[in-house]
């Protein structure tokens, strides 16, 4: 297990999500996958968490070439993540502060799916995106 992955699996744990499985998939482009389950509210609600590999990387499964990791409710079908619930890029020098965000993210949506309801898509696009959730302008445009 790489560093960063090791600092990951400590920041769930301290979120109460345990690591219950963790497979190297068949698809070229993910280096592993881990399923996640939540040991707090929405008991046993279930995650998966893709490493995958940069597409240019030219070995398949790679852990040294992750570039993205994505946080999603079923395992991915491709590499392009676009259903990911949160994002987060392990070579980026801000990559611990990418975690508490994620972890941020991800409780709410288990405080969301508590609640019987899934987050708005539109909240889901921006969250992915690490854009901020900005209120529609009304009056006057500058």
């Amino acid at each position: 297990m790489r560093n960063w992955q090791n600092i990951l699996r400590l920041a769930l744990e301290r979120n109460h999500w345990s690591l219950d499985e963790a497979v190297q998939p068949d698809h070229w482009w993910a280096a592993d996958i881990w399923a996640i389950s939540s040991t707090r509210e929405q008991h046993g609600l279930r995650l998966y968490v893709t490493f995958i590999v940069d597409p240019a990387h030219l070995r398949p499964h790679d852990r040294t070439a992750v570039a993205e990791i994505a946080f999603t409710r079923e395992p991915l079908s491709d590499w392009h993540a676009e259903e990911a619930i949160v994002t987060l890029r392990p070579r980026e020098r801000n990559y611990p502060i990418q975690i508490d965000a994620a972890m941020i993210r991800i409780d709410e949506y288990r405080k969301q799916t508590a609640k019987g309801a899934e987050p708005p898509l539109h909240r889901m696009a921006a969250r992915r995106s690490r854009l901020p959730i900005r209120k529609p302008v009304t009056g006057r445009h500058r």
